[in-house]
């Protein structure tokens, strides 16, 4: 299935969503990628996983209407395309790309009952007060997913999700990096039964 869900937040910032049915067979006949990029996908044992390293890279064949997609890494592991920055997320058969010519940090996931179980991991005291007795489901995977945002915007380091990544509002939160507070600013969007979080670094 091609993309399901794109957005253009203005002529900078652009994600899309792909809800992953096809084959490999299809991937390879539809896109043209490096030899080394070719090779980290095969690396992949579990075809699912292949599979949505394939469906990104068709996002992004969709976003800059070029099939050949040439994505190469930094020295940080983070993944770009000519002078584009871009980032990856994928969950239940669901993959999203978001591209920027500034840093960008995308994540999606599907609402489960999971994040029920996992919530006391990445919130903190205060994260938890916010949300309410209820624990709403759908807020409990936004926080996840705007904290994994953030983790894939920051430097390469081993940050602790509850501790080091705090979410302010629905709209800003902020990393600490060596006891510095840096903010970062978050969009949320939902599409069908899941959340999505752009972060980015203020203007």
């Amino acid at each position: 299935m091609p993309i399901v869900f794109q957005h253009h937040k203005n002529s900078s910032v652009s994600f899309a969503l792909w809800q992953i049915t096809e084959t490999e067979e299809f991937f390879r006949s539809y896109l043209q990628l490096t030899q080394q990029d070719l090779v980290r996908i095969a690396a992949c044992k579990l075809e699912h996983k292949r599979l949505e390293k394939w469906a990104c890279r068709a996002i992004v064949a969709e976003l800059t209407q070029n099939p050949i997609v040439c994505v190469e890494y930094d020295g940080n592991g983070k993944p770009y395309i000519n002078n584009q920055q871009i980032s990856f997320s994928h969950s239940h058969g669901m993959a999203a790309v978001a591209i920027s010519p500034k840093p960008i940090g995308i994540d999606i996931e599907k609402n489960t009952d999971r994040f029920l179980q996992l919530y006391p991991k990445f919130l903190n005291d205060e994260e938890v007060l916010r949300i309410g007795k209820n624990h709403d489901i759908e807020k409990l995977c936004f926080y996840w997913c705007a904290k994994e945002a953030m983790y894939k915007l920051s430097p390469p380091n081993p940050y602790n999700l509850r501790k080091n990544i705090q979410i302010v509002t629905e709209n800003s939160g902020f990393i600490i990096d060596n006891n510095v507070k840096k903010k970062m600013m978050i969009e949320r969007y939902s599409f069908q039964n899941y959340q999505i979080a752009l972060a980015k670094w203020p203007q």
